[in-house]
């Protein structure tokens, strides 16, 4: 099944029917009693909290904060809400709701940070930035405060990034399923060299920057494949696939319109004679596809079908294109 994501070409209004009572307000983590050592370093899989006060503050100082999130989960419609492992983000009204867990240490109990902000939302084409004023400690250690614009990329309840002006991504928060392994040797039946640039295949599984596969050949990408070799085993015949499609760039949208997109694809269970057939949505967002098998998978192959033409080059681009499994 694909999740499908619509996004109007007009600028989209977010508007507030009701005033929030006064007595609500947003708490800053700037205000919260933390003392702030010279640099900011927190890993929590080795527990080093020797600078924990510089990056979250006890359980108490939010109450209000949750308070505001309950009354807007309450009273207005989510637009996206993605719960990962030990973080969610939540676009609701004019406001973004990041949360992450925050594990017991001393005397300090396990407990959800929030921070609350005011946004905008803008939309160039296809695309949609988030604008807001950041103040806080839940994205990433090394992001500056102030006003931020980032690409959003997103499927409601599944998956959501933030990637700013240099194509690196800021954010990520995913659903329980994304924590799967995503452990593949990937192989291309061809890559596109362009100046010092390689469209390697290999961009199909990485996230963190905005650079797509891009296959070479004389037509369009039909016929041009990917094969997916598991690392570790796969147990079940079922999978799910996250696609990105096209050529996504910050500064340069239109790159996207202008490169072929993939329209339909074939997903091939390799040695077992057995494929699926996918259509996929013209659109940057994120779309889920499961697939599943009759026998269980060994590695997988997948051809391109169709595609939407781009406006001025005859290069296929996707920008993600990545499998889970146990």
């Amino acid at each position: 099944m694909i999740s499908l994501i619509a996004c109007s070409k007009e600028k989209k209004e977010l508007d507030i029917k009701d005033t929030y009572p006064e007595q609500i307000k947003t708490v800053s983590i700037n205000n919260m009693e933390a003392e702030k050592p010279e640099e900011t370093f927190y890993t929590l899989e080795e527990k080093n909290y020797d600078l924990y006060n510089d990056y979250v503050t006890k359980q108490s100082s939010y109450h209000i904060i949750e308070d505001e999130l309950k009354y807007y989960s309450e009273n207005y419609v989510k637009d996206i809400f993605v719960q990962g492992s030990f973080n969610s983000f939540t676009l609701i009204a004019n406001k973004i709701f990041l949360t992450q867990l925050i594990p017991e240490y001393e005397d300090i109990p396990e407990h959800t940070a929030i921070e609350t902000y005011d946004i905008n939302l803008e939309e160039t084409g296809i695309f949609t930035y988030i604008l807001f004023n950041y103040n806080g400690k839940l994205l990433r250690e090394d992001i500056q405060y102030g006003y931020k614009k980032y690409l959003m990329i997103y499927s409601n309840n599944n998956r959501v990034s933030l990637y700013d002006e240099n194509n690196k991504i800021v954010y990520l928060a995913s659903s329980l399923r994304y924590t799967l392994s995503s452990d593949f040797d990937v192989q291309a039946s061809s890559e596109l060299q362009e100046n010092n640039i390689t469209y390697s295949v290999e961009n199909c599984l990485n996230e963190n920057e905005l650079i797509p596969w891009a296959e070479y050949s004389s037509g369009s990408g039909i016929g041009e494949y990917i094969t997916f070799i598991p690392q570790h085993e796969i147990i079940f015949s079922n999978i799910p696939i996250v696609i990105s499609n096209g050529f996504i760039d910050y500064n340069r949208n239109y790159l996207y319109e202008y490169n072929n997109r993939i329209k339909k694809m074939r997903i091939y269970n390799v040695d077992q004679n057995e494929y699926l057939d996918f259509n996929i949505e013209d659109t940057p967002n994120y779309q889920e596809i499961w697939v599943n098998f009759n026998k269980k998978i060994n590695k997988i192959k997948i051809e391109i079908l169709e595609i939407y033409q781009g406006e001025r080059y005859n290069d296929l681009c996707i920008n993600l294109l990545m499998p889970y499994s146990f």
